[in-house]
């Protein structure tokens, strides 16, 4: 149960980044 918690962590953590990606390509454009 802990390996599948801390990898599920992981994978929320990589989704945060690429949202954080995505709104930062949208600011440059309209910028």
């Amino acid at each position: 149960m802990r390996e599948r918690e801390e990898t599920i962590t992981e994978e929320e953590e990589e989704e945060e980044e690429e949202e954080e990606e995505e709104e930062d390509l949208k600011e440059r454009i309209v910028g």
